[in-house]
């Protein structure tokens, strides 16, 4: 009889072994919970008997315990935490402020007005239109001194 092997279609799903079916992190999230959970019963079984001892270190080791196992939508359980965190210190109202389009083409036309009768304001001039002015200035320089040097010699 054949044996078949299930292989998840995205292969980002798999996560590496680190020692007995565990991986790495959870292996680190157990040993922190133990590092935790061992003290609180060692030190209460004496004074408040064995069964409440077991559930005071199960209470102080869950949170790591479900740390290392929980993970939704590729985050882990601190993560989801820092996301609800954010969002309650988040501002709770939050306006949309527009900008209204007319009213801006009408306060640029204004100043377009306004710069116009003054005589200011930049004209859009295309680089062959400004080196077209420059040769007709020089052009004009020239000819004033033409001139000049004709009356001079008269």
């Amino acid at each position: 009889m054949a044996q078949y092997v299930r292989i998840p279609k995205d292969m980002a799903c798999i996560k590496e072994k680190f020692i007995g079916g565990l991986t790495k992190r959870q292996s680190i999230c157990f040993i922190v919970a133990a590092l935790f959970g061992f003290p609180v019963y060692f030190a209460t079984k004496d004074y408040v008997g064995l069964t409440v001892a077991i559930f005071l270190m199960g209470i102080v080791a869950a949170p790591a315990i479900v740390c290392g196992l929980y993970e939704k939508n590729g985050l882990h359980l601190e993560d989801k935490v820092k996301l609800i965190w954010g969002f309650i210190r988040s501002t709770k109202i939050r306006t949309y402020k527009t900008e209204n389009i007319y009213e801006a083409m009408d306060n640029n036309m204004e100043l377009f007005k306004i710069t116009k009768k003054l005589g200011g304001g930049k004209k859009n001039v295309s680089k062959k239109e400004s080196k077209r002015t420059q040769e007709t200035k020089r052009e004009k320089t020239k000819a004033q001194k033409r001139k000049s040097s004709q009356k001079q010699k008269k």
